[in-house]
């Protein structure tokens, strides 16, 4: 195993090109396209045959050369070529029959292999050892086309490029929940499937209920579910409102339709300096994504049929704890202070920004709609995890706290001799926090996803902070709260907390430190803050005076 001896400080530019390079640039003339290159390739190729006015396809350029609005990472890499499937996931439903099973089988492969993810609901199938009365057999239960749908994203690239993504829900009174809670619980199990167990409001009805069979049925399930998540990081835990049951891969779309889509694109907001401009930037962002309903391809003829029927979108928010930051306040704030001002920042509550985004998502889907003669969209807003697509915004990813100041990252390097176990270690100060203290920002007491969770009321911070946003999106959050290596007994922790929140959400999913032997990122504390600072300032980050952007 090999550790660097001094933490490792990328300047964040350097940092966020390796990314663009390897998921989003063309090679164009024998080089790779700059993020100024792709953002005009990206409105060329979707706005071309569009009414839109050509000074308002200027400003929508410049908002994503500005990394005020960044699309989905489908629309950066695939917008302009001849195959151009530029929407992000699927949602599907399993039918419980021979020709539902080969069915499910050709769309998730028509989908993952255009470079979509997807996410089905299993509660349809039949459990294990139904008898058949057709052939005289038994049924195989959801498992199975779980780990088969699972086997068709790994053989499948997506769009040519990564292994396929999937989502795979089951309802909490099916009988065979207890097996599928327990799916995952070996590293590596189902490694291209995420899995939540489908709560709804008969099971809150039940456990809301006197303490009697159904109560204890209800309560049995949920803890079991909280065990395996504290333990293992899966599953998930998803619920429903109105039948909308259906998730796509990373649980931002709710739909209650088979073969439904969505585009989506995300506004920076830590780059939005007044609600003026958040309107504005929503305004072009909510027609980016319409424009983009018309132009991408779609792999199958269902996708099709219910993209024209819905023309759902999704139009998220990112750089979420950069705001918070950015006005000296803890991550997730939601209490009203009037006394609170931050110069050139109108020392606004979070709740004017997203109602602002809230509003000016419905009236821009409704006005541009019309523009461009087709139906407004069912739902217009979802905060995705933009992973990727955040470092492109030289942001916080979604609506997630920085991870940590620093960290063990863990790379495979198998390609190589130069390490023993085939994993190269390295400790890195995190490029968001480098970022932050080379523009000047108070750095030593930043709430991270890692020292949030280390205690229960961090954790319930994080979830009511959740549920508060969730008033304000038409789709969903997904979102990932971590949680510290597990112990026995952790789960009655945890569970209250989520009882109290989770009928709020449309879902949550966590992640227990160790949970993998090579999980990518490690948090490592550096306690002298002075010392911290020194590397940084003696790093290529500040080495000019300036911050690496």
């Amino acid at each position: 195993m090999v550790i660097s001896s001094t933490p490792q400080v990328t300047p964040f530019q350097e940092y966020a090109d390796d990314k663009m390079r390897l998921r989003y640039s063309h090679v164009v003339h024998g080089r790779y396209e700059t993020w100024k290159d792709i953002a005009r390739r990206v409105c060329n190729a979707i706005l071309v045959d569009t009414v839109i006015p050509l000074d308002v396809k200027q400003a929508m350029c410049t908002m994503i050369e500005q990394r005020k609005f960044i699309p989905g990472g489908r629309i950066l890499s695939q917008a302009g070529r001849p195959y151009h499937q530029t929407d992000n996931c699927y949602t599907l439903r399993a039918d419980d029959s021979r020709e539902g099973w080969a069915d499910l089988a050709h769309k998730c492969t028509m989908m993952f292999m255009s470079g979509g993810g997807v996410g089905v609901d299993y509660s349809d199938i039949r459990p294990y050892g139904t008898q058949l009365s057709r052939s005289g057999g038994i049924a195989s239960g959801p498992l199975p086309l779980i780990e088969m749908v699972n086997s068709i994203a790994a053989a499948v690239r997506q769009g040519g490029e990564r292994r396929g993504a999937c989502y795979a829900s089951l309802a909490w009174n099916h009988d065979d929940i207890a097996d599928f809670i327990t799916m995952k619980e070996q590293v590596g199990k189902l490694q291209h499937t995420n899995i939540s167990v489908r709560f709804d409001s008969d099971w809150h009805d039940d456990i809301c209920g006197a303490h009697d069979t159904a109560y204890a049925e209800a309560y049995r399930i949920f803890t079991k579910t909280v065990r395996h998540a504290c333990m293992y990081g899966d599953p998930g835990f998803q619920f429903d409102h109105d039948n909308q049951i259906l998730r796509n891969a990373c649980t931002e779309i709710i739909s209650d339709m088979d073969s439904d889509s969505c585009c989506i694109g995300s506004i920076n907001l830590a780059a939005i300096h007044d609600l003026s401009e958040l309107a504005d930037v929503t305004n072009l962002g909510i027609l980016f994504l319409l424009c983009n309903t018309l132009y991408t391809d779609l792999p199958t003829p269902q996708v099709a049929a219910v993209k024209t029927q819905n023309r759902r979108l999704g139009l998220g928010l990112m750089g979420i704890a950069e705001w918070f930051m950015q006005r000296g306040l803890p991550y997730g704030h939601t209490a009203v202070d009037d006394t609170y001002h931050t110069s050139g920042y109108g020392g606004l509550h979070i709740s004017n920004w997203l109602h602002t985004w809230q509003v000016n998502c419905d009236n821009a889907a409704k006005h541009w709609s019309n523009k461009l003669s087709v139906n407004c969209p069912v739902a217009t807003r979802a905060i995705a995890p933009t992973g990727t697509i955040s470092i492109m915004g030289h942001t916080t990813p979604g609506i997630e706290p920085v991870f940590h100041t620093a960290y063990q990252r863990t790379s495979n390097t198998l390609k190589t001799k130069d390490y023993s176990d085939g994993y190269k270690r390295e400790v890195v100060i995190d490029p968001i926090v480098s970022k932050w203290y080379c523009d000047g920002h108070d750095i030593e007491n930043i709430d991270t996803a890692y020292t949030l969770s280390q205690a229960s009321a961090g954790i319930e911070r994080r979830l009511a902070f959740q549920a508060y946003v969730q008033q304000f999106v038409d789709n969903a959050i997904s979102s990932t709260v971590n949680l510290p290596r597990y112990t026995e007994g952790y789960e009655d922790i945890v569970a209250p907390i989520l009882l109290k929140y989770l009928p709020q959400l449309r879902g949550v999913t966590f992640y227990p430190d160790g949970r993998h032997d090579h999980q990518p990122v490690t948090p490592i504390d550096i306690k002298d803050i002075d010392m911290f600072k020194q590397t940084l300032d003696q790093g290529p980050t500040c080495s000019s005076g300036e911050c690496g952007l």
